[in-house]
């Protein structure tokens, strides 16, 4: 069985505006919320900066898996529901990542 992979739609095949790649770091607390934290990016860019992607870049964060919800502008994480679950659920423990450091690579224009 191989891959199939097409390049579905690039837009008008040239960039509207220049884009930018920013490296944000969030040092997290013990104050997870269900759902994650509140975090506009925008409010680490420069002015009138709009995010089109954020990809995060779990720095050794215990096995979790962290991501970004663009739409309700917040740092999720994830874990496990059990040992032998595939599901993952959002983090019950909320101070699970005190301490923990997360590169957030956004790109914008």
């Amino acid at each position: 069985m191989a891959l199939t992979i097409t390049n579905g739609d690039r837009g008008g095949k040239i960039p509207s505006a220049p884009t930018f790649t920013d490296e944000v770091v969030v040092i997290c607390d013990d104050t997870y919320i269900a759902g994650g934290w509140p975090l506009d990016l925008t409010d680490y860019l420069p002015a009138g900066a709009t995010v089109l992607d954020v990809r995060a870049r779990n720095d050794g964060t215990k096995g979790y898996l962290v991501d970004y919800d663009h739409v309700n502008s917040k740092l999720r994480v994830w874990e496990s529901a059990s040992p032998v679950a595939a599901e993952l659920v959002d983090l019950s423990t909320a101070n699970a990542m005190d301490g923990e450091q997360v590169t957030l690579i956004v790109t914008s224009f």
